[in-house]
């Protein structure tokens, strides 16, 4: 379509011979863009105060048409924080993920970005959110949690608004991420993992157990029920995990893999704390809570959890955080080094520097795959490999040789 005027009439003065004016003759920009969406077949126009930019806006609007990569100008206005919460509520993830994604969307992108459009949002903001996010004032984050929040959030949903025709490129190129730390953790010893327990109250003191003798994550912990304890087998199940939301009480929701799902040996000690534990704590009534193990049909059920708070409710997240932090204040133990994950490097390690093999490991921590295994743990195998390598090759090749036989070598 040709590029209009909108300050001049297509007719001309009678006395003049000369354009007409029109009524908005000196009063807002005077070329005007017009164009049909190859999708819509609507209409579209913008406004420019210089015939150049109008006739380069033009050229280029109908070239992307004809090469088929036409974005609608006006698709891109949308603010991040509207198009992050279409993206997120169009994404088919576990439970576990669906709630990383909002908080991290709500508590990181929004107040950093969320305000933008999105055909404003550039490399250089990128580069500006990772830096404010790493050194808030309030709420820094660690470089891990950055490398999460960009690679579950900002890189896969700049790449999908390229897909939905929002953007025509995306921000997330020539990112330089902060550096992670070294694979190590602060691994607890037998000794500090009882001081937690023996200053835990007496009706978390099992939980705890369960976390470092079993190897359960702590949504495991709180998610289980008295009939997941099978004390004539000497197994404890995994079939679910508490998770919670930000509305409501904790749900029970699937485990946060395929592998997750899984029996555990029960050790004595684990034992015969959960025993003393159900005797003494579990109420006999079940509590009504909702099951969202099948995602597209959630329901409300019974169960008799074996961990609730004080009201008798499913343990919230921040609740479990007070009781784990006052313990280890009490055992004089520092909080921010160990936590309840802490126990699970516990019980892998033990495992580890027992000789069991990466297989052994994985299925026992339920991890997805040995890989998540390796490059968790790797570091903790034993250094001794080195000398079993050496003697197995001595052994393996324990036959005469030349210099044996009084030969030469050369």
């Amino acid at each position: 379509m040709p590029i209009d005027d909108l300050w001049y009439l297509k007719r001309l003065d009678p006395a003049t011979g000369k354009p007409m004016r029109s009524s908005r003759h000196g009063r807002g920009k005077r070329w005007r863009v017009r164009w049909e969406d190859p999708e819509t077949a609507e209409v579209k126009t913008l406004a420019f105060e210089r015939k150049p930019d109008a006739v380069r806006e033009d050229n280029k609007i109908q070239a992307d048409i004809i090469r088929g990569q036409y974005i609608d100008p006006s698709a891109g206005r949308q603010t991040v924080a509207e198009y992050a919460e279409e993206w997120r509520k169009q994404r088919i993830t576990s439970t576990g993920t669906e709630e990383s994604l909002e908080r991290y969307i709500r508590l990181h992108v929004v107040p950093v970005m969320g305000g933008k459009p999105m055909l404003a949002v550039r490399s250089g903001t990128i580069k500006d959110w990772i830096q404010n996010r790493l050194h808030h004032a309030d709420r820094p984050l660690a470089p891990a949690t950055i490398h999460n929040i960009y690679h579950l959030v900002l890189r896969p949903m700049f790449e999908q608004a390229i897909t939905d025709r929002v953007i025509g490129r995306t921000p997330c190129t020539g990112i330089t991420l902060p550096k992670l730390p070294k694979g190590t953790y602060v691994v607890p010893t037998g000794d500090v993992v009882m001081r937690i327990v023996n200053s835990m109250p007496a009706e978390y003191r099992a939980a705890v157990l369960l976390a470092a003798g079993c190897g359960w994550r702590t949504a495991e912990v709180l998610g289980l029920e008295v009939d997941g304890v099978d004390f004539l087998r000497r197994v404890v199940h995994v079939r679910h995990q508490l998770r919670e939301w930000q509305t409501g009480l904790p749900s029970l929701a699937p485990p946060k893999s395929a592998t997750s799902t899984r029996k555990t040996e029960l050790p004595v000690i684990v034992g015969e704390a959960l025993a003393w534990h159900i005797q003494n704590f579990v109420n006999a009534e079940p509590i009504t809570l909702p099951d969202r193990t099948i995602p597209s049909r959630p329901k409300q059920r019974t169960a008799r959890l074996l961990f609730l708070d004080h009201r008798g409710l499913p343990m919230r997240r921040g609740r479990w955080s007070q009781i784990w932090r006052a313990a280890c204040k009490k055992a004089d133990v520092p909080s921010g080094v160990y936590t309840m994950r802490s126990l699970r490097h516990f019980f892998a390690t033990t495992l580890i520097y027992a000789g069991k093999n990466v297989k052994t490991v994985q299925l026992a921590c339920g991890h997805a795959t040995p890989t998540v295994t390796l490059n968790t743990y790797l570091g903790y195998w034993p250094d001794n490999e080195e000398d079993s390598t050496r003697s197995l090759l001595d052994k393996a090749l324990a036959v005469p040789t030349p210099r044996a036989a009084g030969k030469s070598l050369v």
